[in-house]
C-alpha cells in the first residue's frame, strides 16, 4: 500500500514537472528541488538555508522563463530580468511578467546580503527575510502553475494540479521550534526515538540530555526517551559521548530523517 500511494506520487511530481516545463524548459526539476529543498528548511527553522535555496529557486525560474522564450539565459540575472519584463509583453500575464519576476530577483538578492546585527535580543534577523523568501517561492509557484493551465489547459490534468495549489496555500507547521537554548519543541516524529532523532538532526551537534529531556518530557516519558536513545545508538543513528551525557546524529541517523522529510514535503506539494 505505502509503495502505492510513493508511486502516485512520484508519478504527480514528474507530471507537475513537465507541466512547468511548457514555461520554464528544462529549468522545470531545478526549480522544483528548490521549492522543495527551502520547503524543508524552512520548517526545520534553518533561516540561512531557506535564504539559499530560494535564490536558486528564483534563479531557475528567470532563467528558465529566459530560456523557453529563446532569450539568452546564461548572461547576468539583472540583465535576463530586465529583457524579460520588455521581452514577454502579451506572451505571459502582466503579474508574472511585471511583479513575480521583480520578487523573485529580489529573493535571489538576499543570498548575497551579508549577516546584520542582532537588533533584537534572541531575534535572529534572517527569520524575517527567510519567511519573505518562503511565502514569495510559493506565491511564484502558485503562479506559474496557473499561468501554464491558462496557457496550455488543453494538454493539462486541471484536478491533479488543483490537488498541488491546495497543498501549497495549507498553512505550515514547522517541524521544528526553538523556544530557547535549553528547550526545543519536535513536532514531527510519532515514536520517541524519531522525535530524538529530529531534534538531534536540527541541532547538529554534540546535545546534552538535559535539553533532550527538556525537549521531549512534555511528550514522551522518561522511560521511552531512554529506550529511544539506546535503541539509536543500537542502530548506529546516533552515537554517544565518552561520558555518557551528550548525544549527535550520525550520518545514517541523518539519511534516516531526511528520506521521512524529503517524503513529506513531496507528499505536501504533490496532495496525494
Amino acid at each position: 500500500m505505502e509503495n502505492n500511494v510513493k508511486d502516485k506520487r512520484m508519478e504527480l511530481l514528474k507530471d507537475v514537472d513537465n507541466i512547468l516545463r511548457y514555461i520554464l524548459d528544462d529549468y522545470s526539476g531545478e526549480l522544483i528541488k528548490n521549492f522543495i529543498e527551502l520547503r524543508k528548511w524552512y520548517k526545520l527553522s534553518k533561516y540561512r538555508e531557506t535564504i539559499f535555496y530560494g535564490g536558486r529557486f528564483a534563479e531557475a525560474f528567470i532563467r528558465g522563463l529566459a530560456k523557453k522564450y529563446g532569450l539568452d539565459h546564461k548572461g547576468q540575472l539583472w540583465k535576463i530580468k530586465n529583457m524579460l519584463k520588455s521581452s514577454l509583453k502579451g506572451k505571459i500575464n502582466d503579474f508574472l511578467r511585471e511583479v513575480y519576476l521583480e520578487i523573485a530577483y529580489n529573493v535571489y538578492q538576499l543570498r548575497s546580503k551579508k549577516d546584520v546585527a542582532h537588533v533584537v535580543p534572541g531575534i535572529d534577523p534572517s527569520a524575517f527575510d527567510a519567511h519573505f523568501v518562503y511565502a514569495a517561492c510559493s506565491a511564484i509557484f502558485n503562479e506559474l502553475l496557473s499561468e501554464c493551465i491558462r496557457l496550455h489547459k488543453e494538454r493539462i490534468d486541471i484536478v491533479a494540479i488543483s490537488k498541488v495549489l491546495s497543498s501549497i496555500i495549507r498553512k505550515e507547521i514547522p517541524f521544528i521550534e526553538q523556544i530557547n537554548e535549553g528547550k526545543i519543541l519536535v513536532y514531527k516524529g510519532k515514536t520517541a526515538l524519531e522525535k530524538v532523532l529530529f531534534l538531534l538532526y536540527y541541532l547538529n551537534e554534540w546535545a546534552h540530555r538535559d535539553i533532550i529531556f527538556k525537549s521531549l518530557l512534555h511528550e514522551k516519558s522518561k522511560g521511552a526517551i531512554i529506550m529511544a536513545l539506546r535503541n539509536g545508538i543500537k542502530k548506529g543513528l546516533m552515537v554517544k559521548s565518552d561520558d555518557g551525557m551528550k548525544y549527535k546524529i550520525t550520518l545514517k541517523g541523518i539519511k534516516y530523517i531526511e528520506e521521512r522529510m524529503i517524503k513529506e514535503l513531496i507528499n505536501g506539494i504533490t496532495y496525494v
